[in-house]
């Protein structure tokens, strides 16, 4: 199966958003990376955010989450992020979901969890 979707096409992917079709095409030529892979899929055990959240804690969580994410929903994402239980930490960066990997967005971001990670470890 594709990853992205190829320009100007409504073929099936797995990443069908046009900020990840535009993201992947960007990056990944010349690196390597093929517009493909294969699904294996399991339900054992499915990923739940919410469940996943709930049992972080003691240790300490960071949630970074785009504002406009739809790859991984921002709503869904904060309501994960919740339901855990302190320490956590929430970035809330400007932008859809590969925002936070170039250019300034990169840059704060990577400062955050430098932070986070500094005062966690």
């Amino acid at each position: 199966m594709a990853v992205v979707r190829r320009p100007g096409t409504d073929d099936p992917a797995f990443l069908p958003q046009p900020e990840s079709t535009e993201w992947f095409l960007a990056h990944g030529p010349g690196t390597g990376w093929e517009n493909h892979f294969t699904l294996d899929m399991s339900d054992d055990p499915p990923f739940d955010p919410f469940v996943c959240a709930r049992h972080v804690a003691p240790a300490a969580l960071l949630m970074v989450v785009a504002s406009d994410d739809v790859v991984a929903p921002t709503a869904t994402a904060l309501a994960a992020f919740e339901t855990a239980a302190q320490p956590k930490q929430l970035e809330l960066v400007p932008g859809h979901h590969f925002v936070d990997y170039q250019d300034e967005s990169f840059d704060a971001v990577v400062a955050v969890m430098r932070d986070f990670l500094l005062a966690h470890l």
